[in-house]
C-alpha cells in the first residue's frame, strides 16, 4: 500500500466511511468538486488531513486537462505540497485564465500523489 488514500469522496466522507481504520492518516481534497468564474483569477483548493501527521508528509500535485485546456482556460501547476507534523490543511492555487468571452462549463483535474510512497504513521 502507498499510505495515501485516493478517493472520489470528499475527505470528510472518506473519513466517515473508514471509521473502522481508527487512527489512519487520510489526506485529500476537502471538496470533491469546485466551481469558479473565470474572472476570479485563481482557484484555491483546500487539502486536509484527517489528523496531525506527526511527521512531515510530502504530496506531489499536478493539474491535467479535461474539456478545459491548459494555457487556454487554466495554467498548469505542479509541485510538492508539504504538511508539517502538526499541520492539518494546505492550499493549492490554480491560476484561471479569463478570455473575456462566454464559454460553456469546462473541467480540469488536480491529482495528489504520495511523492515518497512513505509509510505514514
Amino acid at each position: 500500500g502507498r499510505g495515501f488514500e485516493r478517493s472520489l469522496l470528499p475527505v470528510a466522507d472518506a473519513m466517515e466511511a473508514r471509521k473502522s481504520k481508527t487512527g489512519a492518516l487520510i489526506i485529500g481534497f476537502k471538496e470533491e468538486r469546485h466551481v469558479v468564474l473565470e474572472c476570479a483569477g485563481t482557484l484555491p483548493l483546500k487539502v486536509v488531513s484527517s489528523r496531525e501527521p506527526g511527521m512531515q508528509v510530502e504530496l506531489y500535485y499536478y493539474t491535467f486537462e479535461g474539456s478545459a485546456k491548459k494555457d487556454l482556460r487554466f495554467k498548469h501547476v505542479e509541485g510538492t505540497l508539504v504538511f508539517g507534523p502538526r499541520q492539518r490543511e494546505a492550499i493549492i492555487h490554480v491560476p484561471i485564465i479569463d478570455n473575456d468571452s462566454w464559454d460553456p462549463d469546462e473541467e480540469f483535474y488536480v491529482c495528489l500523489e504520495d511523492e515518497a510512497q512513505a509509510k505514514w504513521p
